[in-house]
């Protein structure tokens, strides 16, 4: 028979009442292993009822079936077949710090969608899951896990390559850009959902394209075939007055001149006039290569005798 100590015997007096009065009772199980007992005492004495015991860690309650096990001894063949029937484990399987850990990181897959994991994240219980995380990818790079834990890993989401992974959601979202706006001039200041800051991202790529990124890694020849899948701009000085030249070409070949009035703006929000008239000022002061030279007189914004003067004094330059 279960002895309860006196605080103990007073709660389960409580919760007897309740169970007579409404045919149910609750027994709050925050901490400790106390009201383990006096559940177990509820199984003992009401062999009838069905008693539901939620323990509040895994701790106690492989500690308090340690205690079931002890007590099968005087429970009745009904209150063992009462355990059995809610699957009751008579012998304890003690996890694993590898099996708590997957736990952990499954539960944390299930409420968060994946397994990206901050470095520093640390869960509600006090377990440094980012860290541990981390480890385990070094631990595979240097083939210290097993097959079965990598697959175990593999199951519930494992993120090996983060830099791969965090890539492409910035891929997603620029191609997501590409597919609403039809081009992939962001802002800088551009923030994509899930506060994704793919302006910050695609001038971070443009640095890479070029080498000027102190750091960072070169973009790989399939990453930027990717890129320029969706109209990656690498050079947005240059894509600029490709802009402007077009517009300015589109009225040209309409009005067959270029005397356009002071407030033309271009559809980016530009003054062509303006654009026009620095470029006559940039050739004259040799400013612009021969290419853009040879373009700009299609339109007549520079002279053919200009463009001779130029391209003599480049000669004479290069001499």
């Amino acid at each position: 028979m279960i002895e309860l100590y006196p605080h103990n015997r007073e709660a389960y007096d409580k919760a007897c009442t309740m169970m007579k009065r409404y045919g149910k009772a609750a027994i709050i199980h925050p901490t400790g292993t106390g009201k383990s007992f006096i559940a177990f005492k509820l199984v003992e004495e009401h062999p009838s009822e069905i008693i539901c015991w939620l323990p509040p860690s895994d701790y106690i309650f492989e500690t308090q079936v340690e205690n079931v096990r002890a007590l099968a001894g005087i429970l009745t063949q009904e209150q063992i077949s009462k355990l059995d029937a809610i699957g009751m484990q008579w012998e304890i399987r003690h996890r694993s710090p590898w099996d708590n850990s997957v736990a952990q990181a499954e539960k944390y897959a299930q409420d968060h969608g994946d397994l990206d994991v901050k470095d520093k994240y640390v869960s509600e219980d006090g377990f440094k899951l980012g860290s541990w995380i981390a480890v385990m990818r070094k631990k595979r790079d240097r083939g210290e896990l097993s097959a079965e834990q990598i697959a175990q890993l593999d199951e519930i989401g494992m993120i090996w390559k983060p830099y791969e992974h965090g890539w492409m959601e910035f891929y997603g979202a620029a191609c997501e850009y590409f597919r609403t706006h039809g081009h992939l001039l962001v802002p800088s200041n551009y923030v994509a959902p899930h506060s994704l800051r793919l302006g910050a991202w695609i001038k971070t790529q443009r640095r890479r394209y070029k080498g000027t990124f102190n750091g960072g890694r070169p973009l790989t020849p399939e990453r930027i075939v990717a890129l320029n899948r969706i109209g990656m701009v690498w050079d947005k000085l240059s894509n600029q007055w490709e802009c402007n030249y077009l517009e300015a070409k589109n009225y040209f070949d309409e009005h067959n001149h270029l005397r356009i009035p002071r407030n033309t703006y271009t559809s980016a929000g530009q003054n062509l006039w303006h654009w026009i008239n620095h470029q006559k000022e940039y050739v004259n002061s040799r400013e612009l290569p021969p290419e853009r030279i040879a373009r700009l007189k299609q339109i007549g914004i520079v002279r053919s005798e200009d463009a001779a003067k130029y391209s003599v004094g480049q000669r004479r330059q290069s001499n």
